[in-house]
């Protein structure tokens, strides 16, 4: 994990212990395990994009892409991933800047903890 505090704080808001997040697993099913690696660049992808908007204040766009995420995540198996993309849909349509800048480390978290579980024992 790139970011301890960030994690700290993903936990905390998020009611999960370190030990509940080493051991969180993704229901996925195995016909869609060969797609988890597009599946993790395209969330990374929408990081850098989100941060960038969230920098210029679009909030149009946050909201756009956030949605997009709230309707992937379970689809994969992550269902906490679409609970943050809907939130995030929600503080973005309020234009709330410090609660959809959290959302965006906790994707960041989360898709982090994904390519670790998946990816990273290639």
């Amino acid at each position: 994990m790139k970011h301890p505090k960030s994690l700290q704080k993903f936990l905390f808001r998020w009611g999960f212990s370190m030990i509940q997040l080493a051991h969180m697993k993704f229901e996925v099913p195995s016909q869609l395990l060969p797609l988890i690696e597009g599946f993790v660049q395209r969330k990374k992808e929408d990081l850098l994009l989100l941060k960038k908007h969230l920098e210029s204040r679009d909030f149009e766009q946050i909201t756009s892409i956030a949605h997009k995420i709230k309707g992937s995540g379970t689809g994969y198996g992550f269902p906490i991933i679409s609970d943050i993309g809907q939130k995030m849909e929600s503080s973005s349509q309020l234009n709330d800047k410090s609660k959809t800048e959290l959302l965006i480390i906790d994707l960041a978290v989360v898709t982090d903890e994904i390519e670790k579980q998946f990816l990273q024992k290639k």
